[in-house]
Parts: structure tokens; sequence; C-alpha cells
């Protein structure tokens, strides 16, 4: 063991310093000792002696006066430290442990006053830039959360906790976290006086973490000293596994050989039941993998190091006078690209096993997932558990045992019973027709779907078969997997093998010492999972008939914000209401809500509520008799049979929940109707709000209503097996709530009376919400920031965790709640600091302004969302579902207390933040919105979108425009909803009047709807605010795109083409360097020219890549390479990412050159932009002719002909900026041959709508004799339009929800339709047509007719000629 104790001793004088040292160092095994807050000038060698022991060597820095003192002391026989760095606040060495190996060890005294502390803060982040693994430990001063304090004045987030937090993300210092003690220091007052504070903590950066991935820190007895002592254990070590469990690999889908070994066992001949069989080919094919990847593929490190060996041998040889042979050329090229296919291989590896969703794509660095899968590994570790009988225990059998009797007692038989079970009445029974659709026979393409649908880089169950495995060997394993799927839904009866569940525990809190404060997490088998997954979707579109509104998880068309705005509706209600009796609410934690549920509570539900024998059937045998075993510390537990719970991670599990729930909101409102709150007088009471296990009630306050609410929650404990965990659970007043009644009702229930609650994450106060409510907010995003390997992630790398992780943090809250802009600014902050970031703690260059990264890649930008601009947009969402969804039980609350117009200013003091909310929401809202007139009332003439797309100020108008201003559309309407033309004409003419008289109005009093502007197809209502909210601004250099470079080379680029790279020159210009010219010695000034067209080491790559045959033209200029490069996107994308490439290669090759960093010469260079292009892999074709949906249809830039005895129709849409549209449609046989060409004049504003029409015009050349064929190819260049088609079955496509939408559903009438999206070269006679019928409609069926074009006539005679 190697053990090293960080203590604040206040004063190594003491005699009880001495002797609690001494007793530390016998009892732990001490090798390294650092004493803090000594209080000595000079200490001698005896003194020394008298407070260790013999044999042990030290340094010492003198104490402040009588403050400070920094001792530090090591076993001279076994080890050696050498000091560094020496200040009154840090001491920092290299220590050298018994097996050599050296670290950096830090021992810190940190300053109180925040100014000077940060003198600390560069001394040990000069320390922590050398890549070795280090050690920061001691006392400094400061804590970073809530958490970590208890008594005194609350925490707050101030500039010395933000300090600290950045200090050790731009370290890449890591928290050890802790076991014992939960503060380590603390003021020995008494009563309500004293304090608790951890300010004593050990940090590790990532080199060490993969050093000691164990590592351990434990908090001793607070005796000798107010401080703890910190024992750091380096040499804990992981026991070994006790089973073996052979998983699906993702690596090995990068091999072609795994094709013909999946297909070769495969194959094999087996009997039995279909799920037995599929289970034995998995079994068989697993083994095979398994086995082969040993053989063949070996250890991918040892591979990566010979190559690395013989690439280093090669370029030696090169470097010779001699050279390299032509054969050599040949292996140096050959080795450089296995070598970076051995990379991407580690990369996949490693990030199977980091779990990292950020970073799908953006980095490709094996060493980062490496050090992450470290994190996960060590942050899962348990390393003590608490008794039953209180004490504590870290030997592993004993930690395994707790574990196994807690949730073999936790999953045990529930007693329940049926008193007082709420009615089910025929309104809350499923109808006879939902009925139906769920007891369709399942086919075949459901469970393709379902497989299809898992996500991907899942953790397998005990069978080690993932989603991934499915998806890519699907071809080979599609009939098995089908036909075992199938035969349980035919037979009722599920293989009991694919309910063996594995159980991971993941922590609830930072420092889980109980088996409950853990959370099971099931790692179901994956054929389990593709079964419930089609259960899912059959279950999912009935739930809202039979779900009461109180719950708002997991139901199509609620959504998590409604809770959250109703909740902070409700504490404004609490916040001035002046019922004199006072308002309650109650928070009710449900103590593990999934696993304690009982199964015949689900089956009487399921009965109660009409679902069929036969469906019920199939839920009950996919939930019960579940077999787990818990996977701890890399061992397994013995099998627990279940006999209650649902899996938390079953894909049906929440769905049930909320089946289950369901008696909870009937008993309420059955036998709680004096429970409530009410928004307004004689409104609609709200009782109480349920997200999943998330419980909220609320009640006035009396202790009549705290017996009734008990009484339900006792009830439904008994009809479910729940358990309120009453130590969770808490209850709010409102202020006119009397206290004496406050303190008996929470007395009463045995709850925490709280002055705020948290709902889904909300803070629930009663006041104006502060920057500290959000300390958390802030934590966590320097918390993710500071992942672990940090300084292992490129720029790119960092763009893609700010752009996906970062800044999504605080979008929730910016949503639904009021966040302080300091608190905003203080997120942009970390993210600016984090993109540019350098190592050691260094403060690096901002090249680009951060609200230039803020904006979207089609505009320039990094796509970045600055959360002062996003903030609207955001609440967009909500105001356009709050004027859309007036049924919505949100919108019934809020519009009984405001209306319905969110336009209208009101200065009331009882105005929520809900409705500012919505309000926000509204004003961005306010450019995508036009109106469809009803009564008029509330459409301003000028301000207001009515006519067309625009409003009527910004239309060259002659009328009195002054007298309009405040008048609205209701003006020209009479009593029966008819436009008045002689007042239209009065105020705008007789042109303007007939133009508006054409208007449609709705004649059945209707009121006025707002619609969008443009066909959200491809974009989100937020994106369509955020576009219109940031403006239009044209990036030149948008075509970069579309030479698909990986992302660092994309970044580069992204950079070249903004000026923002470190040239010498652009250094210079800026006075940061002294020399402007070519650091490879051309002698002339190192500008963006000449780093891509003219530096000799770019010439060289490019002479190696001409003599490989690699010709690439050599522009003269950079306004010619940009032409070039542009040019290549369309007709050579290869040469052009080769280009880009060689340029990015001979820049990074650059700055290791000037850092004093090996690089590669230009055969080297060459050789990796070569291996840098993308590979063509080829695999067997899925499907190639489908219904509606094409999956693997080439998209070629040329038209081909459909097959015989079909037909193609192609169409476009043709937009003028006067809203005057074209549509074309052109139809063909297999020859070739024009069956009908035509064209159609409407008046439209919206492309996306335009190109829809244009597919909806196609019924107007339909023909019966061409229903009789046996399908048609329908082809455009718009992917919304065709993306809107290809769902055109699918009732859940929010596009086809979408008022206004043509009915397409006339393509249904053919035997096949195949919709396929082209290349706009591909579709050149559809576009002729599409602007020809700007100027008129026509038809043209005879291809001789004197009427066509002759131009068109080409285009088709072109694309005839080709079939």
């Amino acid at each position: 063991m190697t053990h090293i104790i960080f203590w604040n001793c206040r004063g190594a004088r003491k005699k009880n310093t001495s002797n609690f040292l001494r007793h530390l160092i016998i009892s732990n095994e001490v090798l390294f000792i650092g004493l803090l807050e000594t209080k000595v000038d000079v200490i001698t060698r005896a003194e020394v002696d008298r407070l260790a022991g013999i044999g042990w060597d030290f340094f010492h820095q003198p104490a402040n006066g009588r403050s400070g003192g920094i001792l530090a002391l090591w076993r001279a026989d076994i080890s050696t430290f050498a000091v560094d760095v020496a200040t009154d606040q840090c001491v920092v060495g290299r220590l050298t442990l018994p097996n050599l190996r050296t670290w950096k060890v830090a021992l810190v005294y940190a300053n109180k006053d925040v100014h000077i502390r940060r003198q600390l803060w560069e001394s040990v982040g000069t320390a922590s830039s050398i890549n070795h693994p280090l050690i920061v430990g001691g006392d400094f001063n400061c804590c970073l959360s809530q958490e970590e304090k208890k008594g005194g004045k609350r925490f707050r987030f101030s500039n010395g906790a933000q300090e600290m937090m950045d200090f050790m993300a731009n370290s890449d210092l890591h928290d050890l976290g802790f076991s014992g003690p939960r503060y380590t220091w603390s003021n020995n007052k008494d009563g309500n006086c004293r304090i608790w504070v951890r300010l004593d903590r050990v940090l590790m950066n990532s080199e060490g973490l993969a050093v000691a991935p164990f590592a351990s820190v434990r908090h001793l007895n607070r005796v000798a000293s107010d401080h703890c002592p910190l024992l750091l254990n380096l040499g804990t070590s992981c026991s070994s596994p006790n089973f073996k469990w052979i998983r699906f690999e993702d690596i090995w889908k990068s091999y072609p050989a795994s094709w013909r070994i999946v297909h070769a066992q495969w194959n094999k001949r087996d009997f039995g039941q279909p799920a037995e069989v599929l289970n034995r080919k998995c079994a068989r094919t697993l083994k095979a993998l398994h086995f082969w990847s040993r053989h063949r593929i070996r250890d991918l490190g040892i591979r990566k190091e010979q190559l690395e060996r013989r690439i280093e041998e090669l370029q030696q040889t090169d470097c010779l006078d001699q050279g390299l042979s032509e054969v050599q050329e040949t292996e140096l090229r050959a080795a450089i690209g296995e070598f970076h296919a051995t990379l991407s291989r580690i990369t996949v590896w490693w990030r199977q096993r980091a779990k990292i969703r950020w970073i799908e794509e953006g980095d490709a660095n094996s060493h980062f997932f490496h050090l992450a899968a470290s994190a996960r590994r060590r942050s899962n570790r348990v390393m003590e558990i608490k008794r039953g009988d209180g004490s504590l225990t870290s030997q592993p059998s004993d930690i395994m045992e707790e574990f196994w009797n807690f949730f073999g007692d936790k999953w045990r038989d529930r007693c329940t019973h049926t008193m007082r079970w709420p009615d089910f009445h025929v309104e809350d029974r499923i109808s006879d027709q939902a009925m139906a659709l769920l007891d369709v026979n399942i086919s075949a393409e459901e469970v393709q779907a379902a497989v299809f649908s898992l996500g991907n880089n899942r953790a397998p169950g005990t069978d080690g078969i993932t989603s991934s495995f499915l998806k890519f060997y699907w071809p080979i394993i599609k009939q098995d997997v089908c036909a075992a799927v199938l035969d349980f839904f035919t037979s009722n009866s599920m293989c009991p093998d694919w309910k063996d569940t594995m159980v991971i525990l993941l922590p609830k809190t930072c420092k889980p010492v109980t088996p409950s404060q853990f959370r099971p997490i099931s790692l179901c088998q994956t054929f389990y999972k593709v079964t419930a997954k089609i259960l899912v979707n059959r279950l999912k579109p009935v739930l809202a008939g039979i779900i009461s509104e109180e719950q708002g998880a997991f139901v199509p068309g609620r959504s998590i914000s409604s809770h959250g705005l109703l909740a902070q509706e409700i504490m404004c209600k609490f916040q001035h209401s002046t019922k004199l009796s006072g308002l309650m609410a109650l928070k009710i934690d449900m103590q593990q809500a999934y696993d304690c549920m009982a199964w015949d509570t689900l089956e009487r539900v399921l009965k109660d509520m009409g679902f069929s024998e036969a469906f019920g059937t199939w839920i009950l045998a996919c939930v019960a008799n579940p077999r787990f075993t818990i996977l701890l510390n890399g061992n397994r537990s013995q099998w627990i049979c279940a006999k209650s719970g649902f899996r938390q991670g079953c894909p049906l599990s929440p769905y049930l929940f909320i089946l289950c729930s369901e008696l909870l909101s009937k008993a309420i409102r059955q036998r709680g109707n004096q429970l409530g709150v009410q928004i307004v007088p004689n409104g609609e009471r709200i009782s109480h709000l349920l997200y999943a296990d998330d419980i909220v009630a609320f009640a006035e306050a009396s202790v009549g209503n705290a017996k009734r609410i008990q009484g339900l929650f006792d009830d439904y404990c008994g009809w479910t097996g729940q358990q309120i965990n009453r130590g969770k659970s808490a209850i709010l007043f409102n202020k006119k709530c009397p206290r004496w009644k406050c303190r008996r009702i929470a007395r009463l229930l045995g709850f925490t009376m709280v002055d705020s609650l948290e709902y889904l994450g909300l803070p629930l106060v009663m006041r104006k919400l502060v920057a500290s409510d959000f300390a958390g907010l802030l934590k966590k995003a320097s918390d993710k920031v500071n992942v672990w390997g940090r300084r292992h992630l490129s720029l790119a790398g960092r763009a893609t965790l700010i752009r996906t992780a970062l800044l999504c943090i605080p979008l929730y809250y910016m949503t639904l709640t009021n966040v302080p802009r300091r608190v905003l600014a203080e997120v942009d902050r970390i993210g600016r600091q984090f993109m540019w970031w350098k190592a050691g703690n260094r403060r690096g260059l901002h090249y680009v302004a951060w609200n230039e990264l803020c904006r979207p890649q089609s505009q320039g930008g990094l796509g970045f969302h600055s959360t002062e601009v996003w903030q609207a947009p955001l609440r967009a969402r909500l105001a356009w579902q709050f004027m859309k969804e007036p049924g919505k039980w949100l919108h019934r609350l809020l519009a009984a207390k405001y209306g319905t117009d969110l336009g209208r200013n009101l200065s009331a003091r009882n105005v929520s933040v809900t409705w500012k909310v919505l309000q926000d929401g509204a004003e961005a809202l306010q450019p995508l919105l036009r109106w469809r007139i009803g009564d008029g009332q509330h459409i301003s003439i000028l301000r207001d979108v009515w006519i067309l797309d625009r409003r009527l100020a910004d239309w060259p108008c002659f009328g009195n425009i002054a007298a309009m201003e405040e008048w609205t559309v209701g003006r020209f309407l009479d009593d029966t909803f008819r436009w008045r033309m002689d007042l239209l004409v009065e105020a705008f003419g007789d042109t303007m009047a007939g133009r508006i008289s054409l208007i449609a109005t709705n004649l059945e009093r209707g009121s006025d709807t707002p619609e969008l502007i443009h066909s959200p197809c491809s974009q989100t209502i937020t994106a369509m605010a955020y576009q219109a909210a940031i403006g239009v601004r044209e990036y030149q250099f948008g075509w970069l795109k579309r030479l698909r470079l990986h992302p660092r080379e994309n970044l580069f680029w992204w950079r070249l083409f903004r000026d923002a790279l470190p040239t010498n020159l652009w250094l210079f210009r800026r006075g940061l360097a002294d020399n402007p010219e070519c650091p490879w010695g051309c002698k002339v000034l190192e500008s963006l020219e000449h780093c891509c067209l003219h530096c000799s080491m770019v010439r060289k790559v490019f002479e190696c890549l001409t003599k490989w045959g690699f010709v690439v033209p050599a522009p003269t200029s950079f306004s010619e390479l940009v032409n070039l490069l542009k040019w290549a996107t369309e007709n050579n994308p290869i040469m052009g990412r080769i280009f880009c490439y060689v340029v990015y290669q001979t820049w990074r090759a650059r700055n290791s050159m000037k850092h004093g960093r090996p690089f590669g010469n230009p055969s080297i260079l060459a050789a990796t932009v070569l291996a840098g292009l993308p590979k063509m892999l080829s695999s067997p074709p899925l499907e190639q002719w489908c219904t509606n949906q094409p999956i693997g249809l080439p998209s070629h830039k040329l038209w081909c002909a459909p097959p015989l005895n079909w037909l193609k129709i192609n169409f476009d849409g043709s937009l003028l900026p006067s809203n005057r549209a074209g549509l074309g449609i052109v139809v063909r046989d297999h020859e070739g041959k024009l069956v009908t060409a035509a064209g159609y004049q409407i008046e439209q504003w919206d492309a996306n709508r335009t190109e829809m029409l244009a597919a909806y015009a196609v019924r107007m050349v339909i023909e019966d004799w061409m229903l009789d064929l046996d399908g048609i190819i329908v082809e455009g260049d718009s992917l919304n339009a065709i993306l809107w088609l290809q769902n055109l079955r699918n009732p859940h496509c929010a596009a086809h929800r979408l008022e206004e939408a043509p009915d397409v559903s006339f393509f249904c009438s053919f035997k096949q339709t195949i919709f396929q999206h082209i290349d706009r070269n591909s579709n050149r006679p559809a576009d002729f047509c599409a602007h020809l019928a700007l100027m008129g409609d026509f038809v043209w069926k005879d291809i001789n007719s004197t009427t066509i074009p002759l131009a068109f006539v080409s285009l088709l005679r072109e694309d005839s000629d080709r079939v």
C-alpha cells in the first residue's frame, strides 16, 4: 500500500499533534506526509524525529509570523522528494515511490484572501503544465457548493469559488472524492453557532488517474486539530472478475472478415424453439468472433507500436543520401495507412467503453477515451458500504453481501390490498378501436423498426449482444430474429433467458454509503428490448385517452415544460394569496418507486382500463419473474429471483409505471374534492402534479387536509406496495399560514418544513430568483468542461463539447424560468475560456469573437448558441403551443387568469414567471406569424401579417397610414364577417381593396387564429425564431462543408478563411512575435497565402504526391486557391480533400517543429494525407425497393429511367419575390419518353410549401391507366418535400399535423410508390416547367407538338440519350 497524509495540524509543536501523527503513521503505512499551518519558523532534525519518528527526511517552508508554514516529510529509506517550488501557500516537488514511479506532489495551504490566493493557482498551474502524474492536496480555504457546508451563512458561488473551479478545470485536476466524515473543518462552537465546511481536499490530474485509477481519499477523525487529516491511498487494486463476459465489440465491424465469420456461424443448422435457436446462434457467433479477434487482431496497442517503429526506420532511411526505393515507398504508404486505421480502431474500442454521447463526432482521440473510460470505472466503483448495524466495511465479499441482501429484500413479493380501490368508468377505459389496434398481429416490419430504433453504443445484457450487432449484420440474422420475436407474440411465452438481467449501480449522491443511495440500472438483453419496444410503440398512442392530465411524463403530446410552467404559476398563487388559513405544497418522495411496484397491481390496472387479455398477457410475460445479477466492482453476484418491481432500463417500465400511478390521480379526484388550489376564483382546482414518480400536492393548509392527503397516500401505498420516504419529503407553506399550524402539520406528516421546493429541477420559491439559486447550474457547467483528460482534446473536440454539452446545460432553466443574466453570462464565459484554453493554466488568445462563434455554421460561425440571444427563441415554442392547443390543461388555467392574448401588457402584481416566459416567447414568435382572419378584432392593420407574407406597413400603400395605426382588421368586417368594400376602397383604393376582398374570412364567427408564414418542414419553431432573431448573413465560404472534411481539418480551414491562424506574420503584427518569416526557412513572410501555396514544405509534400500519381493543380494566389476548392466541391471532391489535408498536415508539422516536438518528413506527411481520405467500404444492400420509403436507391447526379412497366414523375417548384409561384411536373416511362409535362401558376410565399404543392399537383396529371402499372417513382430536389412524402403513412410525423398541408394520399392508390431525393441537375426538365409556369398554366403530352419549347426538348433528349 502507498499512503500519503495531508493535514492542517494547526501547530507542529503541539504534543497532541505528534502523538496523533505517529498513530496515523503506524496504522496506515504512510510514506509521505504534508503538514500545513505548522506555525513554526525553523524546525530541527530532533523536532522532526519527535514529531514523526526516526527515518524521515523533511523540507520546511517557514511560517509567516504565527500563521502558515508547510512541512513535507518522507520516508528516506524508500522514497525521495525533490522540491521545485516553495512559497507561503504551496510546496511543489517530485516524489519518487518504491516502484520508481515519480509523482508531482503539491502541498497547499491557501490564503483566505481571494486576491492573494491567485498566486497559488498560478504556482500550481505551472506545475500542472508538465504531463506527469500530479497530486494536489491540503487546505484550500474554499468550498465549492452548498453540499460542502453546514451552518452559518448560506453558500454563495463567489469569485473565490469560481476561480478555484477555473483553476481545477484549466489544470486538468479532478476531485478524488472521499469516504468518512463529510466535512473537514469545524469551528467547534456550541449550538446553532457551529459551522462545518469541507475546506481540505485532494486533487489529481488525468495522468495520475490513469496510473492509479482506484486512488481513494479518506477523511480521518478530527482529534488534534480542527481539521481532518486526509489519507490518500494510491495502492488500491481492482479484484479480478469472477466471470467471463463476451460482448460484441464495435471494432469488429471495421474488419470485412467479420461478415464471413458471422455468416458461417449463423447459417449452421440448428433445431428447437426459435428463441433457443437464436440464443445458441448468438452465443456461437460471439464466441467465434471473440477467438478470431484474439488470434487475428491481437493487441492493437502492440500493433501500433510495431508500425510506429517501422515507420521510424523508413523515415530514417529516407533521410539518407540514397533515400527510399520504390518498394520502400510503397511499404511506407501502406504502413502509415495501417497505422491510422489502427488508431481509428483503438478510438472505437475506447469510445465504446467511455460511453460519451456528445463526442460521436468531433475528435478521434483514443487517449481521451481511455481516460474517460477510467473515470467511468472509478466513479462506479464502491469502496465501502455501511452495514445494517451502522459499521463500515470495505471487504469486497461483505459489500457484495450487503447489496445482495438489500436488493433481494426490495424485489420481494409485495402484499397489497384493494380496499377503497378507485372506480374506473367508461371514459377511463380504452376504446374498442384502440383495443383492436393493440391486438393486431405483429409484423416483421414492426420488428425491424424496433431493432433500428435502438440507440447505439448502449451497454449489452448478459448475452453480450448489442444493437450495433443487430443493425450491422441484419441481412444475415433478420430471419431468425423476426422468427423468435414473432414466436413470443403467438405463443404468449417468453424465453426465460431473455429476462436474465444484469444490474449496475449508479450513485444518487456524491458520497453514497448505503445500498439505498444507489440507483439500480438494468442491462436488459437486446432481444428483450426489441420485444418491449414493439409493445411500447403499440401502447403510446392510447395513453393520452386513459392517463389523467396531472401526469405529464411519457404521454405523447405532453411535456415537462407544461408541468414546470404550471408549478411556477401555482407558486405565484402561493406568493400573492390572501387566504388567512394559508396554503401548503407537499413534495412527496416515493422510496424506490419503480423497484417496489407490485405486479398484481399492474394486472388489475390493465384489466380495469379495458386492455385485452392478449395484450395484458404480453405485458405481464415481459415484466414477471426476471432474474437479476448485480455487477459490482467487476464481479457478479448470485442470481436474485424478483417477485415485484419494474426494471429501470427496460423500455416498458416508465409506461407501465404511469399506468399504475393513475390510481393516485383517480383516488384524489374521487375522494379529494376539498384538496387543491385555484389560480383564479371559481377556476379549476389543481390538487397535484405528477411527472413519473415526482409528486407535488397542493391544498389549503389545515390539519384535515393533511390527514386526508395522508390517508390517500396510505391507500396508494397499500395498493401498489410502495412506501413514502419521509426523510426526503418536504412541505412548504405560504407566508399567510400561521407558524403554529405549519409546525403541527409538518409534525403530523413527518415531513421537513422548507422555504423552497425543487420540482423537475426548477426552484419553486415565493420570491424573485437570484444568482445564488443557480449555483448548482454553474457548478455543473464547470464540471462539464473539466472532463477527464481535457488536455488531450483538440480544438475541434472542445468546440463539439461546447456546442453539444456545455451550452445545453442552461437551456432547460432558460426556457422555463427567469435565470439572472449574470448566471447566463457566466456560462458563456466558461465556454469562451474553454474554447481557447491552453495547457499549463495559460489563457489562450481569443482568435474569433464569441458572438461570431455563436452564429450558425451556414453564416460562418461554429453553431454555438449564445444564451443571451437563445432564450427568447427557446420560449417561442412554448408560446406557439399555447396559441395552437387551447384544449390543453395549461392553456385553460392560464387563459382563465390572463386571457389568451399574449401580446397584452399586464401591470398587476400577481403576474407570474410563467406568463412572462410565454410573453417573451410570443415576442420572438411574432416575425414568424401571419393571421387567418376570424372576427379581426385581434389583428393590427399595420403591425400584423394578414396579407400574404408581410406586414401592411411594409407595402407601398397610398392610404392614410397614421390614421390606421391603431385600427384592427375587424373595422372592415360587417356583422356577418364579410368585407365592407366601401371602407376598403376608402382606406386603400380600388386595387388594394380588390386584393384584400379575396382573402377568406371565417363566416362561422371564429376567432382570429395564427399560422406560420413558412412551413417548418426541416426546422423547429425554436430554430426559426432564432434565425429571425440573428438575421440572415451570407457566408462566402459556405461551400467548404461540401468537401466533408474531418472535424479537425474543417475547423482548421474555417480558421484559415477567417484569418484566425497564429502565423508568424499574424503574431508579429500584434506584437507577439519577433520574426514574421516562415519557420521552414523560406525567408519570406509567413502569410496565409504562403502557408497554403508557396511554403517549401507544402511544395515538397505535393511533389511526393505527384510522384505517387496524385496530381493536384498548383494555384498561384489565394483567390485562385479559393476558386479551385470551390470548383472541387462539385467536380472533384477527392482532389479538394487532398489539398486541404496537405495544408493541414503541414501546419501541424510546422507547429511541432516550432515547439520542439518531433515531426514527419514530406513522405510521412504525404502518406498521412492519403491515409486520411475516406475509404469506400461496400456491404451487401439491405433492400432496394419498398413501398413509400426507399432504403437503398442510388442517388446519382444524372437522371435514370424507371424499370419496365413503371413511371417516373419529377416535380419542382419556382418562387419569385412577388409571391408568384410555378409548379412543374414531368412524367416519363421506362424508355425516357415523355408522357406528360405540365406547369401551374399559383400565389405562394413559402418555398417549402411550394415544393409540397408541386407534389400535390401531380394528381392533376394522373390518368386511370397509370394506376394499373407496377408502380411509380416520384423524384424531387427538395429534401424537405421528399422527407414529408416518405412519412405519408406515418401519423406521428409532425409535418402531417400541419394545418393547410396538402392532401397527397392519392399516392396510396398506386400499387407501389417510391419517393426519391435527387440532385438538382437530375431534375432540370421539371425545373424548366416550374419556371415556365410563372408565365401561365400549360399541359404537354405530345413531344412533337410545336408548342413545346426546343430548350425543353433538348433537356429531355439529354436524359433519354443516357438511358
